[in-house]
């Protein structure tokens, strides 16, 4: 799969196309680089939501760099991650040695974990109690990990440094094309965002009433039935 290019126009007004991989890395180096235990804790008790300039360059790269059968194995998790009801969902990149397989082109939420301004952590917290309500207790990471280190030591984005990360994702998404911004459809977590690619969304709806009436028997033998007939 080639690179992702974008049409932009310059200063001058003039045409240019740009590498949207390029772009995003550039994005990306922003935020410091850290070192973890690498214990998947995090992976394991919740998967990001991102953008869906940033899921291009992922799902580009996952499509070009990945192992057949991985690949096979990663898409069946999101077709499961997708269809259950359950709270915590881990991530569909999360391999068997707690590593991510796609880690160099992990998104800006990953890349941010451990590093959240305090007080703002603080108010995603308060807000995931609102949205979850009496399932909030069934989330893991109500407290940031404090083995994310910045070269040895713990270390804190500004709400600033945070936002202008966010709004350069948002503008990117204007440009690559996002339905909406402002509504946040553009915002969704990886297993969605493979879904939405294979299926499309109005497949999507349809297998969102599905899982909210059927039994698990059900599920297993639909999940049975697409990774059967899935070409990656």
């Amino acid at each position: 799969m080639s690179n992702i290019i974008l049409p932009f126009k310059n200063d001058l007004g003039i045409k240019v196309d740009l590498n949207l991989d390029d772009i995003i890395q550039g994005i990306y180096k922003t935020i410091p680089e850290t070192t973890c235990k690498n214990c998947g804790t995090c992976c394991k008790n919740g998967c990001p939501h991102i953008r869906m300039c940033e899921f291009a360059v992922l799902f580009n790269n996952f499509i070009k760099d990945i192992d057949p059968e991985i690949k096979k194995e990663v898409v069946q998790r999101c077709v499961e991650n997708f269809l259950s009801n359950d709270v915590v969902k881990p991530c569909p990149l999360l391999n068997k040695d707690n590593g991510c397989i796609v880690y160099k082109y992990r998104p800006s939420n990953c890349k941010t974990y451990g590093m959240i301004d305090k007080k703002e952590f603080k108010k995603r917290v308060k807000n995931a109690k609102k949205e979850f309500k009496e399932e909030f207790e069934l989330l893991g990471l109500k407290k940031q990990c404090q083995d994310v280190r910045k070269d040895g030591k713990i270390f804190y984005l500004t709400t600033e440094d945070t936002d202008k990360l966010m709004k350069k994702l948002a503008h990117l998404d204007v440009a690559f094309g996002a339905p909406s911004v402002e509504g946040l459809v553009s915002y969704r977590t990886f297993h969605d965002w493979v879904m939405l690619k294979i299926f499309g969304e109005e497949k999507l709806c349809s297998f969102t009433e599905f899982k909210l009436k059927a039994t698990k028997e059900a599920k297993d033998s639909l999940i049975k039935e697409i990774i059967k007939k899935l070409t990656v």
